[in-house]
């Protein structure tokens, strides 16, 4: 009998296309405008950002989020976010892998206060963000050729997001 050790083990929630569609629209109000989306986000307690682009353009205002995702690469001609000192995570293109989300959740809970590089890709970990993130809290994401999506953490977005996750099939990574 062979032992193996689960820790090793790693499953990805991955989606169908039904679902990947639901996921591609905006789910929160599209802002164009940096400083309208500074203004908006002082409004909130915690304000997360995923995305290279949306970062850099915040941060060139000196606008400094709370906790940031990003994969260090970006599909415009932008220089991409600096390195600085950050934890790093895996997760695949289209996939949500459950370490991922069990180390958002870990960093999240603890209070963490920083960047999160993303081996792989960065896009589907708005979903953790919004479960385990606080209400009162702001994700601000980038769609791509429309603006930066404001997402409100509240009952309501929670709720919608764990009715997505209903939806996944696992797999191994």
């Amino acid at each position: 009998m062979e032992i193996c050790d689960n820790r090793e083990v790693d499953i990805c929630l991955t989606f169908d296309e039904k679902i990947r569609l639901r996921l591609s629209r905006p789910y929160g109000r599209v802002i164009k405008s940096p400083d309208k989306i500074i203004q908006h986000a002082k409004n909130f307690d915690k304000v997360y950002v995923v995305g290279d682009y949306v970062l850099s353009i915040l941060m060139r205002k000196g606008f400094s989020p709370t906790l940031s995702i990003a994969d260090r690469k970006t599909r415009r001609n932008i220089p991409v976010v600096e390195n600085i000192r950050g934890v790093e995570i895996r997760n695949e293109p289209g996939v949500l892998r459950i370490s991922a989300l069990e180390k958002l959740r870990e960093l999240l809970t603890s209070g963490y206060k920083g960047p999160i590089y993303v081996d792989g890709e960065e896009d589907m970990l708005v979903i953790p963000l919004v479960i385990f993130g606080s209400e009162n809290s702001l994700v601000l994401y980038g769609q791509p050729f429309v603006g930066t999506v404001l997402l409100e953490i509240n009952q309501l977005t929670k709720w919608i997001v764990r009715d997505i996750l209903q939806y996944t099939i696992p797999q191994s990574c």
